[in-house]
């Protein structure tokens, strides 16, 4: 078997990781962030299905 390839940090994206992503400063921060963008997608798709039929655009 050969040797793990480098990789960037998923969360703060340093090369090569200086640490396991796990113990990463940014995960936290970065797992909220996404968190509420797919909130934000959740909510989208619910207020769609909602009007059943008649489309609106929505901006927040």
């Amino acid at each position: 078997m050969g040797a793990r390839e480098e990789r960037a940090c998923l969360y703060c994206l340093a090369m090569p990781s200086p640490h396991r992503f796990s113990e990463c400063s940014k995960k936290k921060a970065n797992q909220t962030k996404k968190a509420e963008e797919q909130t934000k997608k959740d909510v989208q798709i619910a207020r769609l299905s909602i009007t059943s039929g008649k489309v609106e655009v929505i901006t927040e």
